[in-house]
């Protein structure tokens, strides 16, 4: 039996039969190329927590908080990153140091509320379980007195404590290293070697530990899985204290801001996931040779490139994007994948979801989480089309998405992929779709017609 997934708003009639093309499909139909998928070995276990993640922005205002909080709690994200000025912001005092508006001279100290601690504390604590989190010590100051002091601020006055601590963000970008944040000028050029980085996350972590033995630190928020030296000596130095090691990748090629099938070839490029978290553990290991796989975290994910992010993904095209981004991260063993940032999702504003919104409250937060399995997927002369099985005890999902921007797949499944014939659900994205689609407690079809960019998620409960 084949089973015609029907695009919503295409007028298919109570007449139309299974196994019939819609009317107005024949032909994409009928061309749609035979698609088989061979289910491999597994390659890791991830549960929703700690692996979904996202950085929130720095807009706080009440009206944005309740929308953002219960926007959230519709999805699968569990891990916040907080926005708030990075090494710039202090939040003891609620003072960020900025460059002057000439672009030109010393730092002006701004005052301003860039994180409402107050409301994030309760939005985090109302969640069974409570919501992961992590912010700033001051890393680019380099001064161990400066970080016990936000330690014991976090500990004792807001008596609200990170999950994890990290040491400032992306050091690879820092000009002021060493000075107190009122001498930052325009004019600074002092940068930090790796080992002058490891040092000073090691006289953090024991000037904290001596207070708070129970704090954790998270290492790095690179800019990237570069600079061997840097994440080498790290991992050298301090590997055994750090509950992971982060870095930021946006991946892209020539053309991926206008072109989609660029934007999309971005995710076979040396920038994707499978590549740099490659990289990144070889300069781990390589660092800390005693360490049991020290885990690896994307602190910072989105289309390429920065600053300038590709206007693609701000459209339908960053949904498929985001999941076979996903599957990459799953099948590589990031433990958590952190998206850049809540922007992109949910428009604090006015409230709007956008669409890698609607993909991670309506597809994702419906995708079981366990023991993740390779899926090989045949389908001659297509490329870009990316497959995971994942089982948790009885309950099965199956991921797949066609980041193939002109051809179709007709997708057959047997019981050896997945538990066809049986009671389940699917839920499907297409670009011609407002919001994602869903049909559940059906028995479920043994065929399906994906359509170029659609997105498709079955589950057998």
């Amino acid at each position: 039996m084949i089973v015609l997934i029907v695009p919503s708003g295409l007028g298919v009639g109570p007449a139309a039969q299974p196994g019939a093309p819609a009317p107005g499909l024949a032909t994409a139909w009928f061309s749609g190329v035979t698609t088989t998928l061979t289910l491999g070995s597994a390659v890791g276990t991830h549960l929703a927590s700690p692996f979904w993640g996202i950085n929130t922005a720095d807009d706080y205002s009440p009206a944005s908080q309740a929308g953002l909080g219960a926007y959230l709690n519709s999805t699968p994200v569990s891990v916040i990153r907080l926005g708030g000025g990075d090494d710039g912001y202090d939040p003891t005092t609620a003072i960020e140091y900025q460059a002057p508006t000439s672009g030109v001279g010393k730092y002006v100290a701004v005052s301003g509320l860039l994180v409402n601690f107050t409301w994030f504390r309760a939005w985090c604590n109302s969640r069974t379980p409570h919501c992961l989190w992590m912010t700033y010590l001051p890393g680019e100051e380099n001064s161990t007195q400066a970080a016990i002091h936000v330690a014991q601020y976090f500990h004792s006055v807001l008596r609200f404590v990170p999950t994890y601590w990290e040491f400032g963000n992306e050091p690879l970008a820092w000009t002021h290293y060493g000075l107190n944040r009122t001498q930052w000028s325009t004019t600074d050029a002092l940068t930090v070697s790796g080992a002058a980085y490891a040092t000073m996350v090691h006289n953090y972590i024991a000037a904290i530990r001596a207070l708070y033995p129970s704090d954790r630190y998270l290492g790095l928020q690179n800019s990237c899985a570069c600079n061997p030296t840097l994440i080498t000596t790290l991992a050298h130095v301090d590997g055994p204290e750090l509950s992971g090691l982060a870095y930021h990748e946006y991946p892209w090629l020539n053309g991926s801001s206008s072109l989609a099938s660029q934007f999309f070839g971005s995710l076979s490029s040396v920038r994707n996931i499978p590549n740099t978290t490659a990289h990144m553990e070889l300069m781990t290991a390589a660092g800390c040779s005693v360490c049991n796989r020290i885990p690896i975290d994307i602190g910072e994910y989105q289309a390429g490139p920065v600053p300038t992010h590709s206007p693609l993904a701000a459209n339908y095209t960053g949904a498929p994007f985001i999941v076979a981004s996903v599957i990459q991260a799953l099948e590589n063993n990031v433990t958590t994948f952190t998206i850049f940032n809540i922007a992109w999702l949910y428009n604090t504003s006015n409230g709007a979801v956008k669409q890698q919104g609607y993909l991670y409250q309506r597809i994702l937060d419906n995708m079981t989480m366990g023991t993740d399995y390779a899926v090989a997927v045949k389908a001659t002369g297509v490329g870009g089309v990316f497959a995971l099985l994942v089982v948790n005890g009885t309950r099965e999902s199956l991921l797949l998405v066609n980041t193939n921007v002109t051809s179709s797949l007709k997708l057959g499944l047997t019981s050896t992929i997945f538990p066809i014939g049986l009671t389940g659900s699917y839920y499907t994205y297409a670009p011609h779709d407002a919001t994602p689609t869903h049909s559940t407690s059906i028995l479920l079809p043994k065929s399906f017609l994906v359509l170029p960019e659609e997105i498709l998620l079955l589950n057998n409960f």
